[in-house]
């Protein structure tokens, strides 16, 4: 499972590039087409203007079912949906209406065009067995599944998964993993740290390979990524 979201990890790398520019192109119905046309024909003195604010009065129509309240929705030329969010400490969320996927940047970082935690969730054909995950692309995997138990997995690349990892966030208490990943109960707490806290510190094996690998994350905009995964997990069919 892990490895199959690393190599997600690798599709969502582009995510960057979509928020400024061109969006994955979504199946448009006969309403969606009308409103990329009137997107198209406004006033000329705004034609360069990739997208336009979908009105909320259309989104039962578009059967746009936004994560939050507060947030827009824009269409961009290309028939592709996204709803846009600033919370209050400039995390900018864009959620990718119908691939289930949520991308959250920090305004104020160094890049602000890249990803720090990207939020997919999936349901599987056969069973309908709910997964949901938030990911910053390197080293911290958080799995919420319906069918089996959750867990966390800290580590980089050739990560090796048959010997214990460690953890702390901040100045608490460190957390030893135990095989393939920290569940529950232990799972619970570590959670709650990171929601509130600044900084993981992780500690883990690479494959074949004697000593160990440390490195340090921000947790910044985990909080939100986290709350989003949990409404979109209710969400998701």
């Amino acid at each position: 499972m892990l490895f199959k979201f690393l190599s997600l990890s690798v599709f969502l790398s582009f995510i960057p590039i979509v928020a400024f520019a061109d969006l994955v192109e979504l199946d448009s119905s006969d309403p969606l087409e009308l409103l990329v046309n009137e997107s198209l024909t406004f006033d000329p003195e705004q034609s360069d203007n990739p997208y336009s604010i979908v009105s909320a009065k259309d989104y039962k129509q578009l059967n746009i079912q936004p994560l939050y309240t507060d947030s827009i929705v824009k269409l961009y030329k290309d028939s592709s949906l996204v709803e846009e969010k600033l919370f209050p400490n400039d995390i900018y969320m864009s959620h990718y209406i119908g691939l289930d996927t949520v991308s959250f940047r920090d305004l104020n970082s160094d890049d602000p065009t890249e990803p720090k935690w990207v939020v997919y969730c999936s349901v599987d054909k056969i069973t309908d067995a709910k997964t949901c995950s938030i990911f910053n692309g390197l080293n911290i995997f958080y799995f919420k599944r319906s069918n089996k138990p959750s867990y966390l997995v800290v580590g980089g690349e050739n990560r090796d998964l048959l010997r214990s990892s460690y953890l702390r966030i901040d100045k608490n208490k460190p957390f030893k993993s135990i095989k393939l990943g920290f569940q529950r109960p232990v799972l619970d707490s570590i959670l709650k740290e990171m929601i509130s806290g600044k900084i993981i510190y992780i500690r883990y094996h690479k494959k074949y390979d004697e000593f160990t690998h440390d490195d340090e994350v921000s947790l910044k905009g985990f909080s939100n990524a986290y709350n989003t995964l949990n409404i979109l997990y209710l969400k998701v069919k």
